[in-house]
């Protein structure tokens, strides 16, 4: 349910310095679908592979989880879960960040 959010998030922002990364956090099993399935929602921003490494960094503690980081590198907003309010959150949160 997120994905097409951060796909539009991504076509609106492009052009911003917003950059759009998915990362997978799939095992062993379900990672060969992650192509066909970022194709067939026709997701174009990219998808990294998590071996555990980076949700660990992040201290991950539920799917889907999101981070806005700054333009320093800093995590500035977190999301654990889906919301139906997420577009209008990242909306808020990376204009208040382009000092919008």
């Amino acid at each position: 349910m997120e994905m097409p959010v951060l796909q539009a998030i991504s076509n609106e922002y492009k052009n911003k310095n917003v950059v759009v990364i998915g990362v997978s956090v799939d095992n062993a099993r379900t990672v060969n679908n992650v192509p066909s399935f970022i194709e067939k929602r026709g997701i174009t921003f990219k998808i990294l592979y998590d071996d555990k490494t980076t949700s660990d960094k992040y201290g991950v503690s539920g799917i889907p989880s999101l981070f806005v980081i700054d333009k320093n590198g800093n995590i500035s907003f977190h999301h654990t879960g889906y919301s139906t309010f997420l577009s209008k959150e990242l909306h808020y949160q990376i204009d208040y960040l382009l000092g919008k």
